[in-house]
């Protein structure tokens, strides 16, 4: 009468309905209560409800598979020191909110919106290589609509790297321009003739 389940002796109390272990506080429901029907598997440890599984969610609150610990809102490694690998299938990315990342490009899926980059306190953002960064190209026809503060680009049109300055766009080499090919000649030829 105490648990309510039937059981059985063999050196031990068993309880012979249901799977419990030898003193019934680690097991499985299908019901909450008898006659309930409330189609909720329930797993309990030690008198404590671990985890539960329904049509549609299972419900756990650490969950370690492998390597690869899920616990509350962190997906982590237990092994130090190594990666965690998210890998689609075939040409399919990996979506995080609005950002999809596929094989080498990360890619804001809203059209329209900014893409940021944000750092705290003095920290900074860094582009580590030798080679270069490719700035976006186009003419001057096809210029951002609703240009901001520092924004950069190489103008095809006008051959050169321009940048917003909050008001017009601006070579940046400033409001004198850059020297031409021709005029650099021009200033060499100058400074030979005048040496001599």
């Amino acid at each position: 009468t105490t648990t309510s389940r039937f059981e059985g002796y063999d050196g031990n109390w068993i309880v012979l309905t249901g799977v419990f272990d030898l003193d019934a506080d680690t097991y499985i429901t299908a019901e909450l209560t008898p006659g309930a029907n409330d189609n909720i598997i329930r797993f309990y440890s030690a008198g404590n409800e671990i985890a539960s599984i329904t049509q549609t969610e299972f419900n756990v609150s650490k969950l370690l598979v492998d390597d690869i610990q899920i616990d509350g809102n962190t997906i982590s490694t237990t092994t130090a020191n190594t990666d965690l690998n998210l890998l689609p299938n075939g040409t399919g990315g990996v979506n995080i909110d609005n950002i999809n990342i596929s094989g080498s490009e990360i890619n804001n899926t809203v059209s329209g919106a900014a893409t940021r980059f944000t750092s705290t306190g003095t920290g900074y953002v860094e582009i580590v290589g030798v080679d270069g960064v490719v700035l976006p190209v186009g003419t001057s026809a096809e210029r951002h609509p609703s240009p901001v503060l520092g924004m950069t680009r190489w103008n095809t049109t006008d051959g050169r790297l321009e940048i917003f300055n909050a008001v017009t766009w601006e070579s940046v080499a400033g409001t004198s321009g850059s020297v031409s090919t021709t005029d650099a000649e021009n200033i060499a030829l100058q400074v030979v003739l005048s040496l001599g």
